[in-house]
């Protein structure tokens, strides 16, 4: 049997009720995890249509391989409150499922380049491909990635199916907190 573990983002419904959720798929469990941010602009209101409870903000978490794995939902990206529980939690690797469209593929390279270089994690980003058409076509442009500690984008797709395998380092994780010091730095001031 393989150790796999799958975070998939998903729409759970209960009863006259759906919540926006990432499931992990483990050989052991299955648990789902509610978005814990939801747009709540006019022309994209998610927080109006799921039903996910407003509360304190929890960092879904889980081990594999010796690594502390997190998961961040796309959204969620965004607040520096999630970064703060990456980096409280010791995180070694941010799962970040998406479904990201309307040419935003250079702003969010930029993101994940940010974000992992500030809190010296890898992020590793799965991003929908493919086209959805209803009164307009929406292109989800893929670009998966692997984004290093360092900032640095290793490993990236394209815009079609495809599947990435990578190696997570935990000498890089090590060198990079090393050098930067951010989560020392933090401590010194009692933030943790």
């Amino acid at each position: 049997m393989y150790d796999l573990h799958v975070i998939a983002p998903i729409v759970n419904v209960k009863g006259d009720f759906c919540y926006k959720c990432n499931a992990h798929f483990s050989p052991k469990s299955v648990h789902f995890f509610e978005q814990q941010f939801l747009i709540n602009y006019k022309h994209w209101n998610e927080e109006k249509f799921f039903a996910n409870a407003i509360s304190k903000y929890t960092l879904p978490l889980f081990l594999h391989g010796g690594l502390r794995f997190g998961i961040v939902s796309g959204y969620e990206l965004h607040f520096d409150m999630v970064w703060a529980e990456v980096m409280h939690k010791n995180v070694d690797v941010v799962l970040i499922p998406t479904s990201s469209t309307f040419e935003s593929s250079k702003r969010w390279e930029e993101l994940l380049k940010l974000r992992s270089m500030l809190n010296n994690v890898y992020i590793l980003r799965a991003n929908r491909v493919g086209t959805y058409k209803e009164e307009e076509t929406w292109q989800f442009y893929g670009q998966s990635s692997l984004v290093s500690p360092f900032g640095d984008v290793e490993l990236s797709l394209g815009d079609k199916e495809e599947m990435l395998v990578a190696s997570i380092e935990k000498e890089s994780l090590v060198e990079a907190r090393k050098l930067w010091g951010w989560k020392k730095q933090v401590s010194k001031r009692e933030a943790f």
